[in-house]
Order: structure tokens, then C-alpha cells, then sequence
């Protein structure tokens, strides 16, 4: 009987992972014709990409803290972006109303998280990137 032996995964780093998928994302949204698709495929764009700066920057807390949205810990964990956070918190509100069907996008404010979300990307890389030791 020949066993052939299962070679171990190397883990990939999440922070990667998360930051490929969030240009997957982006390339989706560019690519689609539907306002509403851009919007959405642009919106899971900064969700990764603030994802992973969670992923490399974020530090466990206390059981007893209460819960908070993704944006409200991303501004906490990296301060600089709050405006950001704060920015796509309200495309999020906007995002889940689109998706219930209470709520229509055009396709220039799909075009504008479009541009947001390339320009986010691109922010969350820098701030995700790996910090030497000690600092």
C-alpha cells in the first residue's frame, strides 16, 4: 500500500492574505458595470484593507470590554485613520441599505468608493506594514 503523507501549509500571513483579497475586491469593482456591484465590491475593499491593519496592529484586550464595530477599533488601534474609519462607517450604513433594497447608489457615488477605496488600499499597505522591533 503506497501512504503518501500530507505536506504541511506554510501559513501565509494573514496581513497578506487580507490585503490580497482586498485588491481582488477593488479589481472587481473597477471591472463591473453595475453602480451597485462597484459600490459593494468597493466597500469589501476597505473592509479587508482595514481588516488588516487590525490583523498586524491590534492588540487583544480584556474579555469585559464591550463590543465595537470595525471601524470604531480601527480608529482606536490606528488614530491617523479615524477619518477614514469614520467615512467608511457611513458607506457601511449606506452599503447595508443598498443590500436590504431601501437605498439606490449612483454610479458617481460608486465611482467615488471606487477611487476611496484604491486610495484606502493603499493607505492600510503603509500602516499594515511590518514594524522593525522596538518601536
Amino acid at each position: 500500500m503506497d501512504v503518501t503523507m500530507a505536506t504541511p501549509l506554510a501559513h501565509a500571513d494573514p496581513v497578506v492574505e487580507l490585503l490580497a483579497s482586498a485588491a481582488d475586491a477593488l479589481h472587481r469593482a473597477e471591472r463591473t458595470g453595475s453602480a451597485a456591484l462597484r459600490f459593494e465590491m468597493a466597500y469589501l475593499c476597505t473592509l479587508r484593507s482595514g481588516a488588516a491593519v487590525l490583523a498586524r496592529r491590534a492588540r487583544p484586550r480584556s474579555l469585559r470590554t464591550r463590543p465595537r464595530g470595525m471601524w470604531a477599533l480601527l480608529a482606536a488601534t490606528a488614530p491617523e485613520l479615524a477619518e477614514w474609519a469614520q467615512y467608511f462607517c457611513v458607506c457601511g450604513a449606506h452599503n447595508t441599505a443598498l443590500l436590504e433594497g431601501r437605498a439606490g447608489i449612483s454610479a458617481r457615488q460608486a465611482d467615488d468608493l471606487v477611487r476611496d477605496a484604491a486610495t484606502f488600499l493603499v493607505v492600510a499597505r503603509l500602516a499594515a506594514a511590518p514594524r522593525p522591533r522596538g518601536t
